[in-house]
């Protein structure tokens, strides 16, 4: 799960003051992270060897004259163009802070603060970016999704049955559970799923959606994942009446009777 992208666990830190990057790279890699350290941007890239960090941390010293330009560079160079970033600096007052802010950063800190706290702001700020990557458990209707224990739920009747399910199905259920009633694009769920930069086409997509849903389908749920045409796809509390229909819950509409046309006698003039 630590490389899934539901759960984001790597963090680029671009710091010149060595100590505190040192300090905070080690708290972070003690709580889960994978983290990416560089004294400067410029050598921010050299660091990541091709990889794509799922938040930054830098120090708004070296966003310098354009501060938007300055922000927009480290996400596309670096990594991706949502990537979440947090700007940190020694001392800085309220103007600096709207500045970052204004700027594109998702969050501003200013030091001197404890590792714990930037910890607590960047899962916030990732939750904020993505409710799937948070750990909690979900549920919907019947169905729970346990991220800690990678486990499946449903509670069928009074008892709760476990849904052996793979890890992109997994990962695929978690982000639209996160957001049920919601349309997501093939394109949305593959940047979700698998990652901006993996070239994943609609028929896998596809193909991992049917797999998702034959693991459902033993607990009737399914009918949750559905199609939205000229869309993608929805996870929904409330079954398409089609497949309440097609599981016998609801009985099909009678046929249309065939209205009976009576014609009328054709009566011969009287010459």
């Amino acid at each position: 799960m630590m490389n899934a992208r539901i759960l984001p666990r790597s963090v680029l830190v671009i710091d010149g003051e060595n100590l505190a990057r040192q300090i905070t790279a080690t708290f972070l890699s003690q709580n889960g992270f994978s983290v990416f350290q560089s004294a400067k941007p410029s050598l921010a890239k050299d660091c990541l060897c091709r990889a794509k960090p799922d938040l930054i941390v830098v120090n708004w010293s070296f966003a310098q004259a354009s501060p938007e330009a300055f922000i927009e560079s480290l996400r596309t160079s670096l990594a991706h163009p949502h990537t979440p970033v947090i700007a940190i600096d020694q001392g800085a007052g309220e103007q600096q802070a709207i500045e970052a802010l204004e700027a594109g950063a998702d969050d501003f800190l200013v030091r001197p603060f404890s590792p714990a706290l930037l910890l607590a702001r960047m899962m916030a700020v990732l939750r904020r970016r993505a409710p799937e990557i948070s750990d909690r458990e979900v549920t919907v209707s019947a169905l729970t999704l346990n991220p800690a224990r990678h486990e499946v739920t449903c509670l069928v009747g009074h008892r709760e049955v476990r849904i052996e399910i793979g890890p992109t199905e997994f990962r695929m259920l978690h982000f639209l559970m996160s957001k049920p009633e919601v349309a997501h694009t093939r394109l949305e769920i593959r940047n979700r799923v698998w990652g901006e930069d993996q070239a994943i086409d609609e028929r896998t997509i596809d193909a991992h959606i049917k797999r998702l849903r034959t693991a459902l389908a033993p607990t009737g749920m399914d009918s949750m994942i559905q199609t939205v045409r000229l869309v993608g796809y929805r996870l929904s509390r409330k079954p398409l009446t089609s497949d309440l229909t097609d599981a016998g819950i609801l009985p099909r509409p009678p046929a249309p009777v065939p209205r009976a046309t009576s014609r009328r006698p054709f009566i011969f003039a009287a010459q």
